[in-house]
């Protein structure tokens, strides 16, 4: 017969190595020492502490930054995960949309048949919706910075990404708020 040993008090409070590659995962996935706290509270009714998550990043530092890079490797080949790609797309979409076809039809105007007889919808209302998706798209997201007390140290601006036609990012300055020291 085999005895179970007991466990330590203090090897209750250590997560075990898959936690720690959750954490780090979720680090190198950008997310926020309160969604990685929430996460580890609700899957493994864990409290870790924000110090607990400010340690990792500092221990692990090298390894999240090449997690990320991975990341972004892998999301660069996708199509669809590069925002030029999805804008050109609309750009096809709305351009089918609103040039004449072979017959020369308007094409902002569709024919439909119901039960109530023909009538026409309007295209441009899909024209105008995938406008307003581009605009979303393109605008700045902003974040509130805290710090490890739950303080405001500001607001973080994060810019869209765009990679050219040319596969380099297309990168607008911005003016961040702050005064020059």
């Amino acid at each position: 017969m085999i005895k179970k040993m007991a466990q330590k008090p203090e090897d209750k409070y250590k997560l075990s190595g898959d936690q720690k590659v959750i954490v780090l995962q979720m680090l190198a996935d950008f997310q926020g020492n309160n969604e990685i706290l929430d996460c580890f509270n609700e899957e493994y009714s864990i409290s870790l502490t924000s110090a607990a998550i400010t340690y990792y990043k500092k221990k692990y530092e090298k390894e999240i930054i090449k997690m990320r890079e991975k990341l972004t490797e892998r999301i660069l080949a996708i199509p669809i995960a590069n925002k030029f790609y999805r804008i050109e797309l609309r750009q096809k979409l709305i351009a089918d949309i609103i040039s004449h076809g072979p017959e020369k039809e308007n094409r902002l105007w569709t024919k439909i048949e119901t039960k109530r007889g023909a009538h026409e919808k309007a295209n441009h209302l899909v024209v105008n919706a995938i406008m307003d998706s581009v605009k979303s798209e393109l605008e700045p997201k902003k974040f509130a910075m805290t710090d490890s007390d739950g303080k405001s140290v500001g607001t973080l601006v994060v810019l869209p990404v765009v990679i050219g036609p040319d596969g380099k990012p297309m990168i607008k300055e911005v003016d961040s708020g702050k005064p020059d020291k």
